[in-house]
């Protein structure tokens, strides 16, 4: 591969994400893309790759490749990067405009400065206590929704003491539990004395703990409302930043930070490994 690629790195919450237009690797296979990239310490690193294409006036196409090369369907922290990205190089005209993704068309609202909010796909398929999963002496309640993809909810009292390395035993057991035949993201979830919701999630596709996730929040958010726990909006802190899930109109909206980290052109030397 000898092409110099422009790129935009991109930051939402702490998820992290490198942002292509697509004309600019069009005659490359992207989940081989992704797969070279996204490989962190050997390559740019990251939890995804973003990739897009202008529609018209007030639409743009959006595709998010995991680092392991898989399509996702839907990325709540990338959409609200992707808004951002499609603003800041013309991609739309509009203010408001929609993210046409896989799993469907989001609407996005543009905030103050560099804020945007984008509606979450509509959660669906809801299922409380879905199965229990034990690990050592912690006996744990599994709830199942879909929110663009697959999602489980595990609250766990006392999460924030819980090391890594155990987080990421129970979401790898969970993520290839045969009760989820299209794998699962996992999402750690304890409510905070302030009424905030401490997150982890272990992400399908990235395999390991991520440091945030939109539509992992919007999973939590249906699962305890439904459970009486909370009232909309939701606050949640997460390990890099603050996101809030706020429902208008039986709408799910996801808010949060989107930062531009730095822009550069990537050296074919980044895929030699």
């Amino acid at each position: 591969m000898q092409k110099h690629l422009p790129f935009v790195k991109m930051s939402g919450a702490g998820n992290d994400f490198i942002v292509f237009a697509s004309e600019d690797v069009e005659d490359l296979d992207h989940s081989w893309l992704a797969e070279r990239l996204c490989q962190r310490g050997i390559s740019v690193g990251a939890d995804g790759i973003i990739i897009m294409t202008p529609i018209d006036d007030d639409s743009v196409q959006i595709r998010f490749f995991n680092p392991d090369g898989s399509l996702a369907e839907m990325c709540g922290n990338g959409s609200r990067c992707a808004a951002r990205f499609a603003a800041d190089h013309r991609l739309v005209s509009a203010e408001d405009f929609k993210l046409v993704t896989d799993s469907g068309s989001l609407q996005v609202e543009r905030k103050e400065g560099d804020t945007y909010r984008v509606v979450m796909p509509q959660p669906r398929r809801l299922e409380l206590d879905y199965l229990s999963h034990q690990d050592g002496m912690l006996d744990l309640t599994v709830d199942s929704i879909h929110v663009g993809v697959p999602h489980c909810v595990v609250q766990i009292e006392g999460l924030s003491e819980l090391p890594d390395n155990r987080l990421v035993r129970i979401g790898r057991s969970l993520r290839y539990d045969d009760s989820f035949p299209d794998g699962v993201n996992v999402n750690f979830a304890e409510e905070q004395e302030d009424g905030t919701i401490r997150q982890r999630t272990y992400e399908r596709g990235v395999e390991n703990l991520t440091k945030a996730c939109g539509t992992g929040a919007t999973a939590i958010a249906s699962v305890m409302m439904k459970r009486g726990l909370v009232d909309p909006p939701v606050q949640f802190q997460v390990d890099g930043g603050k996101l809030t899930i706020s429902v208008e109109n039986n709408e799910y909206w996801l808010a949060g930070d989107s930062r531009v980290v730095y822009t550069g052109v990537i050296n074919p030397e980044a895929f030699e490994w």
